[in-house]
């Protein structure tokens, strides 16, 4: 997002301060926290894991921190979970953030495979960025093989 991972310690505490001064809106137990996921499938942990996990950096993250990323950084992020749960494939819009700003693709990801690669962990983002000309650059590989 910033060309720099370096920075990704100053959007998590942005991201932990938000959690921790707007708690209705993260809390599952506040009718606001459910009118912000709007949807059952997904398991919304206590507030004070959420909170916890945001403030620990490498900690597992659930959506519900990114509903909060998303009121930090202003944008609406399109969650793109690389396992099919429907879900978690989705578009966040955060506290006070407007759809029509331009949006932020997000894919989950793991550091590192768990369990012999039986299990992933994904607590890293990679951010989507377009490829110009990408349906032509592929096309164009896809004949000279």
């Amino acid at each position: 997002m910033y060309g720099s991972e370096q920075i990704h310690a100053i959007l998590r505490l942005l991201t932990a301060i938000e959690i921790a001064c707007f708690q209705s809106s993260y809390d599952p137990a506040s009718a606001e926290c459910t009118d912000l996921i709007a949807d059952e499938r997904i398991y919304l942990p206590p507030y004070t894991e959420t909170l916890h996990n945001a403030c620990k950096l490498g900690e597992y993250t659930d959506i519900v921190v990114l509903y909060a990323v998303s009121a930090v950084i202003g944008r609406p992020i399109t969650s793109v979970y690389p396992v099919h749960v429907e879900a978690w494939n989705r578009i966040v819009v955060g506290r006070q953030v407007h759809q029509q700003t331009a949006e932020m693709k997000l894919m989950w990801s793991t550091g590192r495979l768990v369990d012999g690669a039986c299990t992933i962990s994904l607590k890293h983002f990679a951010v989507l960025h377009p490829v110009p000309n990408a349906q032509q650059t592929a096309a164009a590989r896809h004949f000279s093989q």
